[in-house]
């Protein structure tokens, strides 16, 4: 990774560059307190009052995002900024997450253009569905996780080495502990290892 890191440093300097400039345009600008968003400030405010999720919170889905936030909220303090800035981190990673994926099957060019058109995409999008603050922590939280998992999925079958999978599976448990809209990542992945003739598990 390191290696890859040093060999892009160029082109994450400017994605990175981009991605700054977009941040501070949008900072708060996504953030919609009184719809979805509100619930996971409000979830996190009602869990540093000793409230626990399912039993005093009512609460329809899996709970580790909202246990994440309670501990960003816990550490630095229960502000929206605090939020929006967790968020643009997250969607840091997932930038170079998605970069370096992209970069196993297109050229340096093709993926900064790439990568750029999904920034613009993301950061001035407005609704909540917008990319650092959207109607649910866990979905971006879920989503670095996933494509972390997707991209040591990918490196395990280039190079068959057994701690890229393990890794996989790692990545993959928190992004369904996330969202249980990834439940069905890891199944497809194995079946494809499994039924592939050009995997092997041996070490």
């Amino acid at each position: 990774m390191l290696a890859f890191l040093r060999k892009e440093k160029l082109s994450l300097i400017l994605l990175s560059v981009l991605f700054i400039v977009f941040s501070l345009c949008t900072f708060l600008k996504q953030v919609h307190p009184f719809v979805d968003f509100g619930r996971e400030v409000y979830f996190a405010s009602q869990m540093m009052q000793g409230k626990l999720l399912y039993k005093d919170i009512f609460n329809n889905y899996w709970p580790l995002g909202y246990q994440l936030n309670w501990l960003f909220a816990s550490i630095f303090g229960l502000k929206i900024t605090v939020f929006n800035t967790i968020g643009i981190i997250n969607s840091y990673i997932i930038m170079i997450l998605l970069y370096s994926i992209s970069r196993m099957f297109l050229d340096r060019q093709v993926s900064l253009y790439v990568l750029t058109f999904v920034l613009i995409v993301s950061f001035f999008n407005f609704t909540v569905f917008n990319f650092n603050t959207p109607y649910s922590s866990a979905i971006i939280y879920g989503l670095s996780t996933f494509y972390a998992a997707l991209l040591a999925l990918l490196k395990f079958i280039e190079n068959n080495n057994i701690k890229l999978f393990w890794v996989f599976a790692v990545f993959s448990a928190f992004s369904i502990a996330f969202k249980y809209e990834f439940l069905l990542f890891p199944f497809f992945a194995l079946g494809f290892l499994l039924f592939s003739k050009k995997i092997s598990f041996k070490h």
